[in-house]
């Protein structure tokens, strides 16, 4: 399909390297999330009252984690040649996804603090925000594998196991946000 072809492009490859991403990515989780002298060592700065992670954020834990077995589910009723099967774990997947970014949307709504109020809500509505959008992402690639199911060859679906990675990665992204970002801010 149209992912193949980005492998077969020529010309120079980038050289190879020591990839600086890693320490990047933990530099800054370590910087937005890490309280300094300059806040009081509070984290949430005094003042912001941080989302409770036993509601909302727990449910949209169970609606990812249910997804992560469906979208398995899916792979896996393709790769037996069920396509109706896999459809509708695509269908209960996608819906769980849309679901996902539903509540996340009334989450930020209801939130008692913004993106401009402190360096902890900054850090809150980029890492959530850049799931959620992950989160999309991944439900368009989805939409994309069911409409072009009965074109999908059984065993042979590569754009359906990417699809499902992907959806697998961003399900275990938000544990580590879900752990970082809200569970590690309620008193």
């Amino acid at each position: 399909m149209f992912i193949m072809d980005e492998g077969r492009l020529s010309g120079p490859r980038l050289p190879q390297g020591h990839p600086s991403d890693p320490y990047l990515l933990w530099a800054f989780l370590h910087a937005a999330l890490m309280p300094t002298v300059s806040i009081g060592m509070a984290w949430p700065p005094v003042g912001i009252v941080p989302v409770d992670w036993t509601r909302r954020p727990s449910l949209n834990t169970v609606l990812l984690a249910t997804s992560y077995f469906s979208a398995n589910a899916a792979k896996n009723a393709m790769d037996q040649g069920q396509r109706t099967a896999c459809g509708l774990n695509l269908l209960l997947t996608i819906v769980l996804g849309v679901l996902f970014t539903l509540y996340q949307y009334l989450e930020y709504s209801s939130a008692a603090f913004t993106f401009s109020d402190s360096v902890f809500g900054s850090a809150f509505y980029l890492s959530t925000g850049f799931h959620g959008m992950h989160v999309m992402i991944g439900i368009f690639y989805l939409v994309v594998c069911f409409l072009t199911l009965k074109t999908a060859s059984p065993g042979k679906s590569t754009a359906l196991d990417l699809a499902v990675l992907y959806w697998h990665f961003v399900d275990l992204v938000w544990v580590l946000i879900l752990t970082l970002v809200y569970v590690e801010a309620f008193p």
